[in-house]
């Protein structure tokens, strides 16, 4: 192969982590405006432990495709910030389960109105039948690599 048939304009794998940057950039600043600093990297971290509380770290990490030493600077963060807290599992006390705190628990209705005005943004253009296939692509692609 000749590297200058290579275009990264045409590599389905550089265009999603293209996308997904600049989303999160615009979703940070959306947040920071509200005067919710945090890395981005930490919202699916949050979002996570809102779906299912009384999850692990490593649960978070294998959910959001992140390395432990991530998701544990997210989580200590989001417990510095009072937003979370982790509590000793019954059974084993080596493992911590990670809660929302009342804080926690207030906060994601708050950044909520900032999501979607976010995808308001994001997809403005595009017809629901080009995002189904869209997503129905990235989900192929996902499947045919695990």
């Amino acid at each position: 192969m000749n590297t200058n048939d290579i275009n990264l304009e045409e590599s389905i794998g550089y265009l999603a982590t293209r996308a997904s940057k600049v989303i999160g950039k615009f979703l940070s600043q959306e947040f920071q405006s509200t005067g919710f600093d945090m890395p981005i990297e930490h919202w699916a971290t949050l979002l996570t432990i809102f779906q299912k509380e009384g999850i692990t770290q490593q649960e978070i990490a294998n959910t959001v495709f992140k390395d432990k030493g991530t998701v544990a600077r997210a989580v200590k963060l989001l417990e510095k910030n009072n937003i979370i807290v982790r509590i000793p599992d019954d059974n084993d006390k080596r493992i911590k389960r990670i809660y929302l705190t009342h804080k926690g628990k207030h906060l994601l209705p708050k950044l909520q109105p900032h999501v979607e005005s976010m995808k308001k943004i994001v997809l403005k253009d595009i017809p629901e039948e080009h995002l189904a296939i869209c997503k129905q692509v990235l989900q192929k692609i996902y499947h045919n690599l695990t």
